[in-house]
């Protein structure tokens, strides 16, 4: 079967005999962490977030105030650590932002299993 479509110029009115229902679900930001991470001193570590949210969040990774990583348009948050040490021992922030709703939060808290010399 094949639908043709006929462009009609923006002025034009059109009737429409049968009543339509549009549904648009949207959904404020909600984020799902691992609360704890535990890794060995220069390891990697990967701190994951699944994000539900409708349009899609922009994501922001924090230590402290400091900013580490944005993405936008995403339902997975991830950060990479390379070769951590005992001063990453800390928490990380998850932001997460949508038109509905801003700076939804998730923390992170790593540990870093430190090698005594």
């Amino acid at each position: 079967m094949f639908i043709m479509f006929k462009m009609i110029p923006i002025f034009k009115r059109i009737h429409v005999h049968r009543k339509m229902h549009i549904f648009i679900f949207s959904d404020k930001p909600a984020i799902k962490v691992n609360p704890l991470m535990v890794v060995n001193e220069t390891d990697t570590a990967v701190m994951t977030g699944e994000i539900n949210s409708n349009p899609l969040a922009k994501i922001s990774w924090y230590d402290g105030e400091r900013l580490l990583k944005t993405k936008t348009f995403t339902q997975t948050a991830i950060l990479v650590l390379q070769n951590v040490s005992c001063i990453d021992t800390k928490n990380y922030t998850l932001v997460v932002s949508n038109v509905l709703q801003e700076n939804v939060t998730a923390l992170v808290e790593l540990i870093v299993n430190c090698k005594f010399q």
